[in-house]
């Protein structure tokens, strides 16, 4: 019962965040290599474009939930996994 479909999305959208912050906290006066800094700089867009579509995500499934007017369920857990979650 704790592991569900709001605190799988809680999780990624953390790992995202933290490997961001660190990726960041890193990587930040390593600036003298182009091709080091220029991979660093695309991690850190994909890390962040990827806690925008996880934030996404969740506030997808907070509005299908609410408007439902009940908590969603393992069969709609899961149909929200398989369809929007998994690609």
């Amino acid at each position: 019962p704790i592991q569900n479909t709001s605190t799988t999305l809680h999780l990624q959208l953390s790992i995202c965040l933290f490997l961001a912050d660190l990726l960041f906290l890193t990587g930040i006066n390593r600036t003298e290599p182009k091709v080091l800094c220029s991979l660093i700089a695309g991690m850190l867009h994909y890390l962040y474009l990827a806690s925008f579509m996880w934030m996404f995500l969740e506030g997808l499934h907070l509005f299908l939930t609410v408007r439902n007017l009940k908590v969603a369920n393992y069969s709609n857990s899961g149909r929200f996994k398989k369809r929007f979650m998994y690609p």
